[in-house]
């Protein structure tokens, strides 16, 4: 957090001077060095990605802030060949510019930063490896972003740069849990199950020595029943559960985090949340829907009866209701929750469009009123047009939004965004994953819609029963039921329509409908 502050305090600075002064030299010796000394003075509080891997909301509303992430991208460096001055200036810049949605710009700057990181002697080097790991796996390549963290965790100081963290629990758990966990995550997401255990066990292992620790300390009867760092270690037991399909075992994980009390956090409440939407998302795969929606209503709940809440935290915790509701096909309640969300996020300041409008565009389409929705959508769209970074982690793979430029006349702009979306997959999950069988399926329906009648058959014939066959495992998202049945209803109606066209009067075609339509209506039992 001091590490946030720190780097919040700097745009402040650079916010004073207008953009066009900040782009006219480099950045001076001595301001260079004093950018240094914060960053090494503050080493070991690293900022925090998003449990997902994301980049955090934090970027997004420091983006929206002023000339200030602006006046920094801008910068130029400073004429000197001292690594540690570089590397300080290249990690500061390319935060700046992944803030503001210039990706492969960020994502230069980090590899200057870890390059010049090698040779420098002050400058913490695991976090421009933590820095590029966000950067890569949220739009590059989880494998390669993974490696950065790798790197970042075998950089660590033994105690971590922050001993008295090890020494002393209630004070939060080191980095190396929040990297440790990362990794589970990260491996996990893309089916590397042997190495999210192996450093799933080191995660263990940690935890039971600062149990050991907290032992020695004081009694049993004055401390959470978990330490900090064991109960990092369960919740990424949980999450590799639930990401291997193992939601039964994953379930009481979870439960067992919710019922801990007395554990120290700033974010305690926020964290809490967190954890009642993830045994609501765990319930939903169980098919215990009544359940499932106790659990997200409840993390709202947490949230907001906080004195000086964060009304972003409440908002994201309606949100994974508003998604629920619509899965559900709940669609009135969908709409007037994801309209409270908007009116919210008004009150206090926020803007209405941007990643806070997408679930009532999303509940619009999913009603069929793809006028309402895409006039929605379009102001989303030209709302992150600066912020590319935002954009390709909340819209560029929403299904609802490409469905709806198909079934509102667009398909030839669906088609690009299609293409798009199933690359991005493809690198994020791998190609073989149904996210991205679905995808590529959506871009040859565009095909079909906009014209392109051979291509897009060749893709449906191809992708569809992939499609059919992933989903039929289980392993397809159950919070997204309700955008699946429609899209893959969507999917077989276009490909017999083609196939009736291209093929009239053959009655195979209409064996294939009766056989398409039966696999769709077991897999939806």
């Amino acid at each position: 957090m001091r590490r946030a502050i720190a780097f919040v305090a700097v745009v402040g600075l650079c916010a004073c001077t207008p953009p066009e002064t900040a782009t006219q030299g480099p950045m001076s010796l001595d301001e260079a060095q004093r950018l240094m000394q914060t960053l090494a003075a503050s080493a070991g509080e690293t900022e925090r990605h998003d449990e997902d891997g994301q980049a955090n909301w934090a970027g997004y509303q420091l983006a929206t802030a002023g000339a200030g992430l602006v006046a920094i991208a801008e910068r130029q460096p400073p004429r000197t060949d001292n690594p540690d001055l570089l590397a300080a200036f290249y990690l500061q810049r390319g935060k700046a510019r992944r803030s503001i949605g210039r990706n492969q710009a960020a994502v230069a700057d980090l590899e200057l930063a870890a390059r010049h990181g090698e040779r420098a002697r002050q400058i913490d080097r695991s976090e421009i490896h933590w820095q590029l790991y966000g950067a890569l796996a949220t739009f590059v390549s989880q494998e390669r972003g993974l490696t950065e963290l790798e790197k970042a965790l075998a950089l660590l100081p033994r105690d971590d740069g922050r001993g008295s963290r090890l020494r002393n629990p209630d004070r939060g758990p080191p980095r190396r849990v929040h990297f440790l966990a990362e990794l589970v995550f990260g491996h996990a997401r893309i089916g590397q199950y042997d190495k999210a255990e192996q450093y799933l066990a080191m995660l263990t292992d940690l935890g039971g020595r600062a149990q050991q620790r907290a032992d020695q300390q004081r009694p049993a009867a004055g401390r959470p029943s978990l330490n900090p760092v064991q109960a990092a270690g369960l919740r990424a037991r949980a999450i590799l559960s639930a990401n291997r399909g193992n939601y039964a075992e994953a379930e009481p994980l979870v439960r067992e985090l919710t019922a801990v009390t007395g554990l120290p956090s700033r974010n305690a409440a926020k964290q809490m949340s967190r954890l009642h939407e993830l045994l609501g998302d765990i319930l939903v795969h169980l098919d215990r829907t009544g359940e499932a929606e106790i659990e997200f209503r409840r993390a709202i709940d947490i949230v907001a009866r906080e004195v000086n809440t964060d009304p972003t935290d409440v908002v994201n915790a309606m949100r994974s209701l508003a998604v629920f509701l619509r899965a559900e096909g709940r669609w009135r309640e969908a709409e007037a929750l994801s309209r409270r969300m908007i009116e919210l996020r008004r009150q206090h300041g926020g803007r209405a469009e941007g990643p806070v409008s997408i679930p009532l565009a999303d509940v619009l389409a999913a009603q069929g009123r793809h006028g309402e929705a895409l006039a929605i959508y379009d102001r989303i769209v030209r709302d992150l047009q600066e912020d590319a970074g935002t954009f390709r982690r909340f819209m560029a793979i929403n299904q609802e939004w490409l469905m709806s430029l198909i079934e509102g006349g667009r398909a030839g702009e669906a088609v690009a965004r299609a293409d798009d979306a199933a690359q991005k997959l493809s690198v994020q999950f791998g190609p073989d994953h149904v996210r991205s069988a679905e995808m590529r399926a959506l871009a040859a329906l565009s095909r079909l819609r906009s014209g392109d009648v051979a291509a897009g058959l060749v893709g449906l014939e191809t992708e569809l029963p992939t499609v059919l066959r992933e989903s039929a495992s289980g392993r397809a998202d159950a919070d997204n039921r309700s955008t699946r049945d429609r899209l893959q209803a969507q999917l077989i109606d276009g490909l017999l329509a083609a196939l009736a066209t291209a093929r009239p009067n053959d009655p195979a075609v209409a064996e294939r409908g009766f056989a398409l339509a039966q696999a769709a209506a077991g897999r939806s039992v």
